[in-house]
């Protein structure tokens, strides 16, 4: 099993990439499609299974 805090670590990764990508969305509006689909994924990670 993967160690958490590893997971945590990438997750944070993941989220700051995530938001340059947004913040990004003001010279390219068409690139907001990865920030999107890098969010659902970490929302699949970070809430509690239904």
């Amino acid at each position: 099993m993967p160690n958490p805090l590893s997971i945590l670590a990438q997750a944070l990764l993941i989220l700051m990439l995530a938001s340059g990508a947004s913040s990004a969305q003001a010279l390219d509006p068409h690139d907001t499609f990865e920030a999107d689909q890098i969010y659902r994924i970490l929302e699949g990670f970070l809430l509690p299974p239904r």
